[in-house]
Parts: C-alpha cells; sequence; structure tokens
C-alpha cells in the first residue's frame, strides 16, 4: 500500500509518535503476520533563503516492521529526523523504537522503549541530543472496572556534558496514557 498527502503519524503505544495529520508518504508491504513500512514526513517546508541563509526543511525517514509474536503486536523503527528550518541549526537525529502489546493472561500489557542520539550543530558548536523515552502500562479487570498502572519515564540531559539538551525526545502530547503520571 502505497499512501500520500496528509495522514495521522501512529507508532506503538504513542509516547514516541501519536501526531495530527502531516505531510507524508507512506509504503507498506505485508508478508504474512509482518508488515514492513518505509514512511517520509516533512514537518517544515522551507521556501525562502535556501541559498542566502542555508535555511533547509525539516524531514524524517523512517523504516520499520510490526509483527505478531506469541500473541503480542510487536514493532521496531528507526528513523533519522533532520532539521535545518531554523537558521543557524542543523539538526541530526537518529532514533529508534521497540514496543510490545497485547495480553499476558488476563493483563494488557504495553510497553515501548524509544532511544535517540545526535547533535546540533549551531554556530560550529554541536550540542548533544541523547535522549530516551520508556512507558509500561498494565490493566487487568477487576469486576465492572479496570484496574490500571502506568508509569513513564524520561532522560535528556547527560549530566557529564556542560551542554543541556531538554526535550529532545518531543511529541504532540496526544499520549497513551490513560491517567496523570
Amino acid at each position: 500500500t502505497v499512501t500520500i498527502g496528509r495522514q495521522p503519524a501512529n507508532w506503538g503505544t504513542g509516547i514516541f509518535v501519536k501526531a495530527d495529520n502531516r505531510d507524508r508518504f507512506k509504503a507498506t508491504a505485508k508478508f504474512g503476520d509482518t508488515i514492513v513500512l518505509y514512511a517520509y514526513d516533512k514537518y517544515v517546508e522551507s521556501f525562502q533563503f535556501h541559498e542566502t541563509d542555508g535555511i533547509g526543511d525539516r524531514t524524517q525517514h523512517s523504516v520499520g516492521a510490526i509483527s505478531k509474536i506469541a500473541g503480542f503486536n510487536v514493532g521496531g523503527i528507526v528513523g533519522l529526523i533532520t532539521d535545518e528550518s531554523v537558521q543557524g541549526h542543523d539538526v541530526s537525529l537518529p532514533a529508534g523504537s521497540v514496543y510490545a502489546m497485547g495480553k499476558a493472561g488476563p493483563a494488557m500489557v504495553k510497553a515501548e522503549l524509544v532511544y535517540a542520539a545526535g547533535t546540533d550543530t549551531h554556530g560550529g558548536a554541536e550540542r548533544d541530543l541523547t535522549g530516551m523515552l520508556a512507558y509500561l502500562a498494565l490493566s487487568m479487570p477487576a469486576g465492572p472496572v479496570s484496574l490500571s498502572v502506568e508509569g513513564a519515564y524520561a532522560k535528556g540531559d547527560d549530566p557529564g556534558t556542560a551542554d543541556e539538551n531538554e526535550g529532545t525526545l518531543k511529541h504532540d502530547y496526544h499520549t497513551p496514557f490513560n491517567s496523570v503520571i
């Protein structure tokens, strides 16, 4: 299947990607229980100042696969996010995510781990953009209600370096959470 145009960008539990529609080219192929995908996203397109001020686009290339393993929906994706849409900044951020969602007995399990390691070059200086996100949710029916426990972890700054990189992994806050964490 090939889809071109404005479309939703969803992945896994949603901690890494669950965004409003964006301009995208996506190609998917199904092989048995496995879906393989390639996507090209355009976040920002710069028409002016390409030549004179070095301002470019903000884009992402992604390659991933989703499959059923032992009753779980499991996926892995890697992407390269580049951003030259701000004058003087040159962001290169490779990122990857793995997730699993399914039932373990009566409990519904959702888990995702995201890691990114890249740089933002500004005025000749490089800023470290390493970051990690982790999410785990367990939900179990208890009579007429469902009991859930969720946890999330985010790491964006390496105290061993002089630079700060808070907010490296940002998303549109359409999170998978059913509660306030």
